[in-house]
This record gives structure tokens, sequence and C-alpha cells, in this order.
């Protein structure tokens, strides 16, 4: 048996082979580290390495480890880049920071 990022780089091919890209931040840099993540966003769920459980369903280690999260189906997993799940989490923080542009001129509005 493998490490934990050694499964979870193989379940995040096997979403990337099923067509899955990888979401990107709508306000903020990408941080270059894909994790796994719900589609839907369903509350109480959360991002980290992929497994899947005895029972055929998928979880979630989240916080080095310290975090289960079970019970997940298959087309509820998803790929996004860090800055885009943290953006999820906590859109106060991001939101501010999306540059405007003028919508006649296209201009950087400051």
């Amino acid at each position: 048996m493998g490490s934990i990022h050694e499964s979870h780089v193989e379940w995040v091919q096997k979403l990337k082979d099923r067509g899955e890209t990888v979401l990107q931040p709508e306000y903020g840099e990408p941080m270059g580290n894909i994790k796994g993540y719900i589609k839907t966003q369903i509350p109480l769920k959360d991002a980290g390495a992929i497994f899947q459980d005895k029972e055929g369903t998928f979880g979630l280690f989240g916080d080095m480890g310290a975090l289960h999260i079970t019970g997940i189906e298959w087309d509820e997993l998803g790929l996004c880049d860090a800055g885009c799940w943290y953006e999820w989490m906590h859109p106060e923080s991001y939101q501010s920071k999306k540059e405007k542009f003028c919508p006649s001129c296209g201009q950087l509005l400051r």
C-alpha cells in the first residue's frame, strides 16, 4: 500500500481521465496545489487527500490526516486549486480583491 499522497495522486489522475478540470481561483492567483474537493460544495465537507473506504465510497483526509470526511460519492468529487478552495471557504476575504474593469472601454478601474 502506498502513502496517502501517492493514493491521492492516483485518484486525481482518474478524475482528470474522466474529464475533470482543475478549477482556478476567481479572485487571486493559483496556489498550484491540486486538492480533492466537493463539486457541489456541500457544507461541512472539506478539501483534502482523496481515499476510497471499504464500502466503496470516498473520503478526504484533511489537516494532515487529523480530519476525516467520509460518505462522498464519486460524482461529488472534483478538482480545484487550493486558492480556489480557500476563496470558497472565506469569500468575504477575497471578493474585494477582484479587479474591476470598465464595461465600455475595458480599462482597469482603480
